[in-house]
This record gives C-alpha cells, structure tokens and sequence, in this order.
C-alpha cells in the first residue's frame, strides 16, 4: 500500500518572477476485463488497471503508480435484479 494524497492537483502555478507558468502533471493508465457468461443467468469477470501520475517538476506531490484487480461472479435470476460477489485487490 502507498500513502498517495488523493487529494492530488492537476497543475501548479510556478511563480518564478523571470519566468512564471502553470506546470500539470502528466498521467496515463490502462484497464481492461474479460466476462464469460456461464449461462443465461450467471457470468464472471475478472478486470485490472493500472496507471502512473508524474508531478510538475516544481512541485513537492510525490510521482505514484496504481494498480487493481478485480474477479466477480453475478446471478441473475430474474430480469433487472443482479445478486453477485465481487474481489478487489
């Protein structure tokens, strides 16, 4: 586990009096999942992600990676009602 601040910023204003510019931070991620419906009325996923933030150089935020995945298992036994488990790590 990270100790991220979630309460992370976008950008910065550098306030360098020669030179003063908003400084953002720079981010990409990538997710993706597979289901497989066991029958009409039951299917499983499993799903991940993963993603990377760098801080504006003037900053004192930390760069942080993040990751997840996930398994789940979802019953339906009749329409518009969904009884299911579901694991994340």
């Amino acid at each position: 586990a990270s100790n991220v601040n979630f309460a992370y910023r976008d950008a910065i204003v550098n306030t360098n009096l020669a030179n003063p510019s908003i400084q953002t931070s720079k981010a990409w991620g990538i997710a993706a999942g597979f289901r497989h419906f066991w029958t009409p009325a039951l299917r499983s996923a499993i799903f991940g992600n993963y993603a990377k933030v760098d801080a504006p150089l003037a900053s004192t935020l930390p760069d942080f990676t993040m990751w997840s995945v996930g398994v789940n298992t979802i019953w339906s036994p009749v329409r518009n009602l969904d009884l299911g488990v579901e694991v994340v790590y």
